[in-house]
C-alpha cells in the first residue's frame, strides 16, 4: 500500500465527519438532510476507492469496480441540494418530479454493475489498482448520461446564480460562495483528470475535488445558516400540532413556513404556500398588516382577513414578531393568525339579538303610550 492510497480513505473519514457535524446541527434541516446524504456518497466513494488500490489481484479490483458507482448518484444529489438551497424544493412534492431526477441513476448504476466494462477495467499502476476508460465511440446510454447530468448540473447552477443575484440574504450569499468554490476547484480537477491525468497514467484526483466540494459545503451550512433562528429546529412539533395559524416569513415577505392549522384554514396544501408573498393568503383591505410589517414594527391581536384557495375571506386575528440575527438585523418574521371565526358568528348573533330586543322593545313602549292614551280618553268620556 502506498501513501496514496491513504488520501481516498482519509477523504471517507473527513466526509462522514463533516456530514455528521453539519446534520446534528439542525437535524430536521431539509438542506442538512440532503447534504449528509452527499457526504455519505462521497464517503462511500472514497472507502471503495481505497480498496480498489489496495487490491491484492485483478479480480478482487473488479469485483471492487462494479460496486463504485456512487459518482453516477452525485448529478441528481447536487441538483436537489440546489433546489432546497433555493427553497424550491416544493416540486418534490410530485412523486413523479422525484422520480424523473433519480430514475437515471438507478438506470446507470444498474448498467455499470452488470457491464464494468462501462466504467473501466481495473489495471496496476505503481501506486495501486486504477483503471482505464475503454477506447472507443460512446454508445447511447453513454450520451444519455452525459446530457442528463450536464442538464442537472447546468439547471442547478443556474437556479444558484438567479437566487444569488435576486436576493439580499447575506448569509445565502455567503452559502452560494463557498459552494460555488467548491465547484470551480471539482470541474478544475475534474478536466485535469479528463484531459491529462487519464493520458499520462497519474493518480486519480477527480474524487478529492468532491472530497473538495464537500468541505465548502459543509463549511457553508455551518458558518452560514440561512436562518440563525429557526422555529423548525426549537419546536418543530409544537409549531405543526398548535391550533393557532403559524407563518415564517424571510426578510423579503416570502412564507418560507406555514403549520397545519394554517393550511387548514386556507386550505393550501403546505407545499403550494411556499416561497409566496403574504399577499397569497391575505385579503386587499388588510394589506395594512404587510406595510406595518415592513417596517418591523410588533402587531399583536390585529383583526384582519385571510383568503382561502377559493377566494374565501375568514377573520382573524393576526400578531406578528420580527427575528434578530446576532447583528441586530432581521432575518425573518414570525406571524400568528387566530381564527375568529366563530367569535366573529357569536358576535353577530348577539349584535342580531340585541337589535331585535330593542326593536320588541320600542313596540312594546309604543303599545305602552297608546294604552296610556287610551285611559285618558276613557276618562274624559266618563
Amino acid at each position: 500500500m502506498t501513501y496514496y492510497a491513504l488520501v481516498p480513505l482519509f477523504s471517507t473519514f473527513v466526509a462522514i465527519a463533516i456530514g455528521l457535524i453539519v446534520y446534528n446541527k439542525n437535524p430536521v434541516s431539509k438542506l442538512n438532510r440532503i447534504y449528509v446524504v452527499f457526504s455519505m456518497a462521497v464517503a462511500y466513494w472514497g472507502f471503495i476507492a481505497f480498496n480498489i488500490q489496495i487490491s491484492e489481484d485483478f479480480s478482487t479490483a473488479y469485483f471492487l469496480e462494479k460496486l463504485n458507482f456512487a459518482w453516477l448518484l452525485m448529478p441528481p444529489i447536487l441538483f436537489h441540494f440546489s433546489l432546497v438551497l433555493t427553497k424550491k424544493d416544493a416540486i418534490f412534492d410530485n412523486k413523479l418530479f422525484l422520480l424523473f431526477i433519480y430514475l437515471p441513476s438507478l438506470i446507470f448504476i444498474l448498467e455499470a454493475v452488470l457491464d464494468v466494462n462501462k466504467a473501466g477495467l481495473p489495471y496496476e499502476q505503481s501506486w495501486g489498482w486504477s483503471y482505464f476508460v475503454p477506447e472507443g465511440p460512446p454508445d447511447i446510454l453513454d450520451y444519455l448520461f452525459i446530457a442528463w447530468g450536464f442538464t442537472l448540473g447546468f439547471s442547478g447552477v443556474i437556479r444558484i446564480v438567479v437566487e444569488y443575484f435576486r436576493t439580499y440574504d447575506y448569509n445565502f450569499k455567503k452559502q452560494v460562495k463557498y459552494v460555488s468554490i467548491g465547484l470551480v476547484i471539482l470541474m478544475v480537477l475534474g478536466m485535469f483528470d479528463y484531459n491529462y491525468g487519464y493520458r499520462h497514467s497519474l493518480p486519480e484526483v477527480n474524487h478529492l475535488g468532491f472530497v473538495i466540494l464537500d468541505l465548502f459545503m459543509g463549511y457553508a451550512m455551518w458558518k452560514y445558516a440561512l436562518f440563525d433562528i429557526n422555529p423548525i429546529t426549537a419546536a418543530e412539533n409544537i409549531v405543526q400540532t398548535m391550533s393557532d395559524s403559524l407563518l415564517l416569513l424571510d426578510p423579503e415577505m416570502k412564507i418560507r413556513l406555514v403549520n397545519k392549522a394554517l393550511a387548514e384554514l386556507t386550505n393550501y396544501k403546505k407545499g403550494e404556500l411556499f416561497g409566496k408573498g403574504l399577499k397569497q393568503v391575505l385579503h386587499s383591505k388588510s394589506y395594512s398588516v404587510i406595510e406595518k410589517i415592513s417596517q418591523n414594527n410588533v402587531i399583536e391581536g390585529q383583526e384582519a382577513d385571510v383568503l382561502t384557495k377559493g377566494g374565501k375571506k375568514k377573520p382573524v386575528s393576526f400578531s406578528a414578531t420580527p427575528i434578530k440575527g446576532n447583528q441586530g438585523k432581521t432575518i425573518g418574521i414570525v406571524c400568528i393568525a387566530k381564527d375568529i371565526s366563530e367569535a366573529k358568528e357569536s358576535e353577530r348573533i348577539l349584535l342580531k339579538q340585541t337589535k331585535d330586543l330593542e326593536r320588541i322593545n320600542r313596540i312594546l313602549e309604543g303599545r305602552e303610550v297608546k294604552l296610556k292614551e287610551l285611559k285618558d280618553q276613557l276618562k274624559k268620556a266618563k
